[in-house]
């Protein structure tokens, strides 16, 4: 739970994303994934997020 440890997953999903045109990442509301997400506005932008209820 390490910022740095979701930090390099987190663009790992976005880039999946990208490539393929979807990916499934699963973040649990911690205190790291939600400044991580936060602070990632410009590596998410053109990515859709949504909830798992969703789909």
């Amino acid at each position: 739970m390490e910022k740095t440890a979701i930090q390099k997953q987190l663009k790992e999903a976005v880039s999946k994303a990208k490539k393929h045109g979807y990916a499934i990442a699963i973040g649990h509301p911690h205190k790291h994934t939600l400044e991580v997400l936060r602070d990632s506005k410009a590596l998410l932008e053109g990515v859709e997020m949504v909830y798992l209820k969703e789909l």
